[in-house]
C-alpha cells in the first residue's frame, strides 16, 4: 500500500476495471459516483475505459434528468468499499446507494 493506506495506482486501476465488469444484478446495491470526479481518477491511474450501467431511475434527493456517465457513474458495493478504504469520505457526507431494479446481461 502506497502511504495514506491507498493502494498502489496499477493495483487502483485493476481492481476497479474489475468491479466495472460486474453485471447489474437485481437487488444488488450500486453506488453512485459523481463522473467528473472519477474521470480526474480515471486520469490519475491512467484508466481511459469503463461500461455502461442501468440504474433505479427513482432517486429522491438528487437533481431530476441526471445522465449516467455524464453526471455519475455506477459501482457495485465492493469497488465502492476499495474507494472508501483508499481515499475515504468527506465529513458528514452519506454515500448514495441504490438498489438494481433490472439486471443487465453482461
Amino acid at each position: 500500500m502506497a502511504e495514506g493506506g491507498a493502494d498502489d495506482l496499477d493495483t487502483q486501476r485493476g481492481e476497479i476495471a474489475a468491479q466495472l465488469k460486474t453485471p447489474l444484478r437485481k437487488g444488488d446495491t450500486w453506488y453512485l459516483i459523481d463522473s467528473h470526479w472519477f474521470k480526474q481518477w480515471k486520469k490519475y491511474v491512467g484508466f481511459d475505459s469503463w461500461d455502461r450501467y442501468q440504474m433505479d431511475g427513482d432517486v429522491m434527493g438528487l437533481k431530476e434528468h441526471l445522465i449516467d456517465e455524464l453526471d455519475y457513474i455506477l459501482l457495485p458495493t465492493e469497488g465502492w468499499n476499495k474507494y472508501i478504504s483508499w481515499y475515504g469520505l468527506v465529513d458528514n457526507q452519506e454515500p448514495i446507494a441504490r438498489k438494481a431494479r433490472f439486471q443487465k446481461d453482461g
